[in-house]
């Protein structure tokens, strides 16, 4: 089966503190790919049929 989620990118202060929830509400294209890429490779499972697709 499929699992859907549904996330915010989020501004962090100096201590890992959310700041903002919303990333002051406008993130560039560029920036949202990049961070959506880095987060498909972090992103593992332990079963060897699994895939990770983020989306901007």
């Amino acid at each position: 089966g499929d699992l859907a989620l549904r996330g915010n990118y989020a501004t962090l202060d100096d201590n890992g503190a959310i700041i903002d929830r919303r990333a002051g509400r406008h993130i560039e294209k560029n920036d949202a790919e990049g961070i959506a890429r880095e987060i498909e490779q972090q992103v593992k499972f332990s079963h060897p049929n699994t895939e990770v697709v983020v989306a901007p």
